[in-house]
């Protein structure tokens, strides 16, 4: 579940929740285009997930974490 993400693929789940791309994603976060889909994709996967747009369902169902 949610827990079994790192920090980082929470801050990047929040993000895409918020409904922001991956490019934008990095700039915020000062990280790779890749280094975020990297982030997504394990994010997916732990989570059983298979697009974003259940990932962001899945971050907003979860308190924001800063």
């Amino acid at each position: 579940g949610w827990e079994s993400l790192t920090v980082a693929e929470r801050r990047v789940a929040i993000l895409v929740g918020e409904g922001l791309t991956g490019p934008q994603i990095a700039v915020r976060l000062r990280v790779s285009p890749r280094t975020v889909q990297t982030h997504v994709s394990h994010a997916l996967a732990k989570l059983g997930l298979r697009s974003r747009v259940g990932l962001a369902r899945e971050a907003l169902a979860h308190p924001r974490e800063r």
